[in-house]
């Protein structure tokens, strides 16, 4: 897919999202698999086309919109993080959406709460056979929140990230330095969805990343316009808005995709509604 091929298409369909002056190249940061039990992502894509359907006639959520990046001026959402090249896109959503559950759960904004993607994804990703690259690449949000569950995650200091298949080195002492889960919670609707995110805090979305997402800049919402599949991709919902008909997402492409990392993607689009994974109760190290 070329740029010009996508801004006339932009310009055809009258899609207003902009193009970025650098895309990103995403075949080394998908690594989204589907956990036992879901469905495909190519039929995610048909369920979230479903719900949002279904949505038409259900109760309006508790706001019309919820932004956790401003919530009385101040933001529940921890910073944007870089995987860099590797398909480990699913320990950085996990670890994002355990950060600003505390956060939410603790009311506290300013909380400081980094916690390590290498050790989720080098150690425990790692021991399960997943790697950074290649067939054995990527890994599946349900095993990512069930280790937090088990054995917890320690924070950045104690393996900090970088990319690249590595060794487990993590501290010591991590399981001391480690925060933990009381379990998950799966969302199958619009309005559990929406709940969750206004009263709970963020969830874990996966979609389907097609070619023209790379080249996201921001705008207005992400609809797919063109381009081929390029694979699974978990990211972290902080947010929705009804009047614009879009979910809030935290990626982990670094500050220069998107806006400022973040992005807006229309409702239905790409499957990124067909199921969302929440948290309960943050357990913190005593």
């Amino acid at each position: 897919m070329e740029l010009y091929e996508l801004r006339r298409a932009l310009e055809e369909i009258g899609v207003e999202w902009e193009i970025a002056n650098q895309p990103v190249d995403a075949s080394t940061r998908i690594g989204y698999l589907p956990s036992e039990g879901v469905e495909p992502l190519e039929q995610q894509e048909t369920l979230a086309r479903d719900l949002l359907d279904q949505s038409l006639g259900a109760a309006p959520p508790p706001v019309p919109a919820h932004d956790l990046r401003d919530v009385g001026g101040r933001s529940y959402v921890t910073p944007i993080r870089d995987q860099e090249q590797c398909l480990s896109c699913v320990a950085f959503a996990a670890c994002a959406v355990v950060e600003g559950t505390l956060r939410v759960q603790e009311h506290g904004p300013d909380l400081e709460v980094d916690l390590s993607e290498a050790c989720l994804y080098y150690c425990v990703a790692a021991g399960e056979g997943r790697t950074c690259f290649g067939e054995t690449g990527g890994w599946q949000p349900k095993k990512a929140l069930a280790a937090i569950q088990a054995d917890g995650v320690p924070d950045e200091a104690c393996f900090p990230y970088t990319s690249g298949d590595q060794a487990c080195s993590a501290c010591s002492d991590w399981r001391s330095r480690a925060t933990r889960i009381t379990g998950m919670v799966k969302l199958e609707s619009h309005p559990a969805m929406k709940e969750w995110v206004a009263t709970r805090g963020p969830a874990i979305a996966s979609m389907m990343v097609y070619e023209d997402f790379q080249a996201y800049g921001g705008g207005a919402a992400y609809r797919h316009v063109l381009g081929n599949e390029i694979g699974g991709h978990a990211v972290t919902i902080v947010g929705y808005d009804d009047p614009g008909g879009y979910w809030i997402l935290k990626n982990s492409w670094g500050e220069n995709w998107g806006e400022a990392g973040f992005g807006r993607i229309a409702y239905g689009e790409c499957g990124i509604d067909s199921g969302m994974l929440g948290v309960d109760t943050v357990i913190s190290p005593s």
